[in-house]
């Protein structure tokens, strides 16, 4: 018996609702070609991506799964919001160049988080 059974039960739930919205995109992506749904997809992907990597850490708690939880997930929400600021500004604008500014923000975040302990939830 796992001790966390509720949170287990919570995030699976969680990530059978990306992986579902995530197959809902990808079929709206192929009939609609704006920019913006490039980046939503990659954003997407990653917090489907994260949620998986929830679920793997309840289950077995592991520094490389929490650190890969977390950039995921963090890399998932800036692509997001490039992906509104791109279909904000709209499809002429270059929001390409924002990409190394993620980098750098994802390097930063791995830097803080590289030596902390694999508890869900925790954010140095």
């Amino acid at each position: 018996m796992l001790e966390n059974q509720g949170l287990l039960g919570i995030a699976f739930f969680e990530a059978s609702a990306f992986v579902i919205l995530l197959v809902l995109f990808s079929l709206f992506r192929r009939d609609h070609h704006a920019g913006y749904l490039r980046f939503w997809l990659a954003g997407w992907c990653c917090l489907t991506f994260s949620a998986g990597c929830e679920v793997a850490l309840l289950v077995r708690p592991s520094g490389a799964l929490g650190l890969a939880y977390l950039i995921s997930q963090v890399g998932g929400i800036l692509l997001l919001v490039l992906s509104v600021i791109n279909c904000a500004a709209g499809s002429d604008r270059k929001v390409h160049s924002a990409i190394p500014l993620i980098s750098l923000i994802l390097v930063a975040v791995y830097y803080v988080e590289r030596s902390g302990t694999p508890q869900v939830g925790l954010v140095h």
